[in-house]
C-alpha cells in the first residue's frame, strides 16, 4: 500500500496556496515596539538588549544599564564615588 500518492491533486495546491497566502500571514506576525530617549530610554546608542526570566527587558546603552517593565525605563549607572553601583 502506497501512503505517498504520486500526484498531488489541485485541490490540495489551492489549500496549500491559501494557507500561504491568507492564513500564515495572520497568524506569523510579530508585534514590536520603538522605544526611544523619548520613552525615558537613557541613551540612544544601544550595544546590547536582553530578556531576563521574570520578563523585564535590559538594554546596555553608552550612557548605563536600562531595566525596562513594560510601562518605562530604571536607568542604573555608575556613581564613582559608592563602589556598590555599577
Amino acid at each position: 500500500m502506497n501512503l505517498y500518492p504520486k500526484k498531488i491533486g489541485y485541490v490540495q495546491i489551492i489549500c496549500l496556496a491559501f494557507y500561504i497566502l491568507f492564513v500564515c500571514p495572520v497568524f506569523c506576525q510579530f508585534k514590536y515596539e520603538t522605544l526611544t530617549n523619548a520613552d525615558g530610554l537613557s541613551q540612544g546608542m544601544v550595544f546590547d538588549i536582553i530578556q531576563d526570566k521574570e520578563g523585564f527587558i535590559w538594554v546596555g546603552t553608552k550612557d548605563g544599564l536600562n531595566r525596562y517593565d513594560g510601562y518605562g525605563f530604571k536607568v542604573l549607572t555608575n556613581e564613582p564615588n559608592n563602589d556598590k553601583s555599577l
